[in-house]
Order: C-alpha cells, then sequence, then structure tokens
C-alpha cells in the first residue's frame, strides 16, 4: 500500500570499454548505460463504489417538483455496505458545465495522484581527458589563449553597458498607456436562472451504506448531472448519473434568420409533445 499508485525501478551501470584507436596500450574510454521501469500498483483496495438511483425511475420530473434521490456506497471489492461514509451531493445544470465541458474528477485521483520519480543523472564522462602528455600541453594553451579573450571582451561589456542602460531605460519610457485595452469584460447573467439544484456538502450513510435525499427541483426545464462523492477514512469514490425535467408541452418561437430593413415577416411558434401519449391541442 505504501507504494501506491506506482513505483519505478532504475538500473545504473558505470565502466569502461577499449578505445577505438591504433594503439594497443591506449586507456579505456569511460561507458555508461541506465534503464527503468514503471510498475503500477492498484489502488481498487482505497475504491467506493458509489451508486445514484431515484425511487421514481420511469416518472417525467417537472418543474418545481420534489425528487427522491438514494446514493449506496459499497466496497469496491468485495460490494459491502459502507457504513457512516461521508457523501457531498450536487446536482446542477448541464447547460452550465457544457459551456466549458467541466468533469468532476474522482477524489481517488486527487489523493492518491501519479508521482515522478525525481530522478536526474548528471555525467561527466564527457570531460574525461584521456591524450597524451603533448596533447594536454596544447589544451592548455588554448585554454589560457581563450581565458584572455574572454577577459578582454568582459572589461569591454563592463565599460559599455551602462551607456546602453541609459538608452535602453530613455526608449522605453515613452511606452505605455495600453493597461485598459485587455479589461475583462463582466458577463450579464441572468438572475432567474438558477443552475444548481442542490449542493448538500456532509451526509453520512446508514449501516446499509445507504443515504437518501429529497430535493425539490427549480423551475428550469433542463438536464441535471448529479454527482455523489463518498469518502471513508483512507477510501474514496465518486458517481454519476441525469435526469431530464421537462413539461409535456413545450412552446418554441421559430423565427426568421435574417431580417433587413423594410421586411415582412410572419412570426410563428411551435407546438411540441415531449410526451409519448398522443392528445389534440
Amino acid at each position: 500500500k505504501d507504494w501506491i499508485p506506482h513505483f519505478k525501478i532504475h538500473a545504473e551501470l558505470t565502466g569502461s570499454i577499449p578505445r577505438e584507436t591504433e594503439v594497443t596500450d591506449s586507456p579505456h574510454r569511460p561507458a555508461i548505460a541506465t534503464g527503468s521501469v514503471t510498475l503500477e500498483v492498484s489502488r481498487d483496495v482505497y475504491k467506493l463504489n458509489v451508486l445514484i438511483n431515484t425511487k421514481e425511475t420511469n416518472k417525467t420530473y417537472t418543474p418545481s417538483s420534489i425528487i427522491h434521490i438514494d446514493v449506496d456506497v459499497t466496497q469496491y471489492l468485495d460490494n459491502l455496505p459502507v457504513d457512516k461514509a461521508e457523501i457531498c451531493l450536487i446536482v446542477v445544470d448541464e447547460a452550465v458545465l457544457s459551456l466549458t465541458g467541466h468533469k468532476l474528477d474522482s477524489p481517488l485521483d486527487i489523493f492518491y495522484p501519479n508521482r515522478s520519480a525525481n530522478i536526474a543523472q548528471y555525467h561527466d564522462r564527457n570531460h574525461c581527458l584521456l591524450f597524451n602528455m603533448q596533447d594536454i600541453e596544447k589544451f592548455k594553451k588554448d585554454m589560457q589563449q581563450r581565458q584572455s579573450s574572454f577577459d578582454q571582451i568582459e572589461l569591454c561589456c563592463e565599460r559599455s553597458m551602462p551607456k546602453y542602460m541609459s538608452m535602453a531605460c530613455s526608449a522605453g519610457a515613452g511606452y505605455g498607456g495600453f493597461g485598459d485595452s485587455n479589461a475583462e469584460q463582466k458577463i450579464a447573467v441572468r438572475s432567474n436562472f438558477n443552475p444548481l439544484a442542490c449542493w448538500i456538502p456532509s451526509s453520512m450513510t446508514n449501516s446499509s451504506g445507504c443515504v437518501s435525499f429529497e430535493i425539490k427541483l427549480p423551475d428550469n426545464l433542463t438536464r441535471y448531472r448529479v454527482w455523489a462523492l463518498a469518502t471513508n477514512d483512507k477510501q474514496y469514490g465518486l458517481g454519476e448519473m441525469s435526469f431530464t425535467v421537462q413539461l409535456p408541452i413545450m412552446i418554441r418561437p421559430s423565427l426568421p434568420r435574417f431580417l433587413n430593413y423594410g421586411d415582412t415577416a410572419h412570426i410563428s411558434v411551435i407546438l411540441q409533445n415531449q410526451t409519448d401519449l398522443s392528445f389534440l391541442l
């Protein structure tokens, strides 16, 4: 359990191999080999089954009606009921969720996320000097010449830097005044539109692993999504379902898509039967 959700095995070999040169007595060059593999550890021991159901499965819900929701929580491995599991119930309008494609993540993925092994490798084998003494002496002279050149360049930069800094400050003084162009515009929200039908942050299950809710729906004609988050000590679970709220008859306006100045249009409405029954209007 301490290694959930995964662990990484990393192997590293260091050594030396012969150099590809005509000189037979030359020293070997350094060599290294690495490899790693990630092994997943099941999180099922910390997982809970969360089942959401309504008592009236075939009933058509109408605005302002009362809906009964039952949440059953069981163990994932043996389906035993979970007593005193804490439940958070959310009922929200799917029209609002679809604006951003919002999805609720399982608490199990939050408390037991995939983590990086944080293994970093640094090798200095590329800096090993395997030359003969003549090559080493030549290398020292080249490095001294390069250092002398770097010192001269650094001295020139120190002398010219204040000049360029003053020029940059004077050149940048004329910019500004663009702060208000990217100001966020306020979104006009309709006050009679309530997307959140229910929010119950905490409720406990009984000995049968069940908890019941009674909710009065808003007046909206829409589709609601129901989320139930469950937790029990170190175990977590998430359940989800949806239901629709509608009226038997829906009236929708049918307007022209385009109108110009001086046009005459016939405004019509569409009556739509939302039930499986046929009746005269």
